[in-house]
Order: C-alpha cells, then structure tokens, then sequence
C-alpha cells in the first residue's frame, strides 16, 4: 500500500503528493475526445454508447473464436502430386535412390494399388509389471511386399489387437523399401535369388543370407522364410548367430539382412 503521511527532510510529518499519470500521444488525443463527447452528449448517455461498443466487439470477438474452434482442417498430402505421378509412370527406385520418403499411408495405396499383401510373422502377449499390478499388451510383426523387390515392416504393442494390427500396417506401408535381387549364374528369366552375401544384426542375433541356385528354396527358419520370401526372393541360403530365440530380433534382422545388399553398387 502507497502510505498516506510521509517524513519531509527536516523529519516532520507531510501528505504526499499524487503523481501525474504520463500518457502517450495517442492515448492524450483519445481522452480529449471522450472529454469534448461527454459535454455533448452528457455524462449519462457517453456511458451508454461506451457499454454498446463495448459488447459489440466482445461479441465478434467470442464469434471469431468460437469459429476457430470448430473449424474443420483439411487434409493436406506432405508430398506433392507431381511426385506420386512420376512414381506411378515405373519410377519408384529413383524415390529410394534420392532418398526421398513418404510419410502418408494414402499415397502407397495409390502408387501400389493394391499389389501389396499383407502378412503376420508373429504375435505374441508382452506383459510389464508395474505398481498396480501386470499390465498385459499384444505385440504383432506384420510385413508388406508386392513379391517384386519391395517390402516393408511393421511391429506394434497395444492393449488391444485390433488397434495394434492396423497401426502396424501403417508402420510397414511407411517402412516400405527396395530390395536388390539377381542371379546365380546366367541371366535367364526375372531375379530369383540375392544378388551377392549380406548380412544384418539387430541386439545378439545376426543373419547371414548366401545366394542360391534355382529350385533349391529358401533354406531359414518359419519366420526368417516369411520376410524374405515377402521381398520376391525364392531361393537362398541363410546362416544364424547369437540369440535367435528372440524372434522379433530375427525378424528385424533378417529384414535389415535384405535392405544391406544396396550397400555396394555394381552392374
């Protein structure tokens, strides 16, 4: 609080004096005209108008933000059509080459059309305890390919399976990637087999894929089998190390096992 009384310098009892309040130019032009308006009108009726214009911007106002509210955004592709359309022509290895992503499910849909099939490897029930008690999730690993070099995968933990399954899907479709296959010895008919050894870890497990002659399969366990054979390959020879009890680490492995053979480029 401001006090009333103040000491002077010879210590003796005074009222202090108020201040005059400094306003800006603006603000000394606008108490001008209320003055010059309030003897016009009068005291009583410029309070009236001031309480009039004072709800009148109030209420557009709360209007304005009320709209904002419940505006409904629309949905904006991150990627621009040009690119989808010279991706659909047959030139979807220069998006992965020039590193370019995308980052919206749609848009595969509509370079694929529907070429792509979806395939479970693996779910299981992951369970964390906590101070409540066990919490229980379902973990599901799905993998996306067309059988033509491209596949993509998804893994995913949530409370309920049908949540899980879907956002896994989304997961594979923007994971989608590029596979490098060739031949065994003459190059007679489509790619069968990867194009020279390579090999991916993830944790303890690495995998190790050979290339194989024509007829002989894929040589891997149930489901190091079903990621590779989703990328279009049909015969090869793998090898496994550390942990592989661990499935979802096998699983990412021998993905990462595929994607390695664009490591080296050779004709």
């Amino acid at each position: 609080r401001m006090k009333k009384f103040i000491r002077n310098k010879k210590n003796k009892w005074q009222i202090r004096k108020k201040k005059s309040k400094r306003y800006s130019r603006f603000k000394q032009k606008k108490l001008i005209k209320s003055k010059i308006i309030k003897k016009l009108v009068g005291s009583g009726a410029y309070d009236k108008i001031k309480k009039n214009y004072f709800n009148a911007v109030y209420m557009k106002k709360r209007i304005y933000f009320r709209k904002r509210r419940y505006r409904k955004r629309k949905f904006k592709h991150r990627t621009t059509l040009k690119e989808i359309i010279k991706f659909k022509i047959g030139l979807i290895e220069n998006m992965f080459l020039r590193g370019l992503s995308i980052r919206d499910t749609k848009i595969i849909d509509i370079i694929f059309h529907k070429k792509l099939k979806i395939s479970k490897v693996k779910s299981t029930q992951v369970s964390r305890l906590s101070r409540s008690g066990r919490k229980s999730k379902k973990k599901i690993a799905i993998v996306i390919g067309d059988y033509k070099g491209h596949i993509g995968l998804g893994i995913k933990s949530s409370c309920n399976i049908h949540e899980a399954y879907k956002s896994a899907i989304k997961k594979a479709k923007l994971s989608l990637i590029k596979i490098r296959r060739g031949h065994w010895s003459k190059q007679i008919g489509g790619p069968h087999t990867v194009k020279y050894k390579s090999s991916g870890k993830i944790g303890s497990v690495v995998i190790a894929i050979f290339p194989a002659p024509v007829g002989s399969g894929i040589k891997a366990a149930n489901f190091q089998s079903k990621v590779i054979r989703q990328g279009g390959i049909n015969d090869c020879y793998t090898k496994s190390y550390g942990f592989t009890k661990s499935t979802f680490n096998t699983i990412q492995a021998s993905l990462k096992a595929l994607i390695a053979s664009y490591n080296y480029i050779t004709n």
